[in-house]
């Protein structure tokens, strides 16, 4: 009976230490985005929230007077767990356009696929695009796009319309993805195409 007590409180001790050392990593981690961040607060009017002890960081600020954030999420897909970033401007535009890698396009755009046209970028690369006017077409077709998206392996989607513009791209190396060279560029470039749009 001792023996069998002594073997769930090793169990016990165990399963305890390693959710410790899961909780500990996690928060590492998130530490090192968050100061990496704080880069954002140095060079944007803008400030780094984090509400929890090993909580994501999210950046509020400010783009040549537009609002953005920077934020971050994961998700499980067929039993891998993805990270990924996201930088929303809260600007509008007169056109609306929407870019979705290829490996993510069934995620996203199931069904939809007659309002797409593909985009070739990089070797073997694609993604699709819609709506198919004039202007998207020349706009996918500029040197501004597909050297964002040739930098940028991970790149996911990208939303924008009426009421903002939104860019997700995959991460693997979150720390040095959030390096302020990586992150303020990603933010300049959806700038850039949202004015293209406009």
């Amino acid at each position: 009976m001792i023996n069998m007590l002594n073997a769930v409180l090793l169990s016990l001790v165990v399963l305890l230490s390693f959710l410790g050392i899961i909780i500990w990593i996690r928060k590492t981690m998130w530490d090192a985005v968050h100061r990496n961040l704080l880069e954002l607060e140095d060079h944007f009017e803008g400030k780094v929230i984090r509400n929890g002890f090993a909580s994501r960081p999210v950046f509020h600020g400010l783009f040549n007077k537009i609002p953005i954030t920077v934020n971050f999420s994961t998700e499980r897909i067929n039993k891998n767990r993805y990270t990924f970033i996201d930088i929303s401007l809260a600007t509008g535009a007169e056109h609306s356009l929407t870019l979705i890698a290829e490996r993510w396009y069934s995620r996203f755009a199931s069904g939809e696929s007659s309002d797409f046209f593909k985009i070739a970028y990089g070797k073997d690369q694609n993604c699709f695009a819609k709506p198919m006017t004039q202007r998207i077409q020349q706009i996918t077709a500029s040197e501004i796009l597909k050297s964002f998206l040739n930098k940028y392996p991970g790149f996911v989607y990208c939303f924008i319309g009426a009421t903002g513009a939104i860019i997700e791209y995959q991460t693997e190396e979150i720390i040095s993805d959030t390096g302020f060279d990586k992150i303020s560029a990603a933010i300049e470039f959806v700038y850039e195409l949202t004015s293209m749009i406009k």
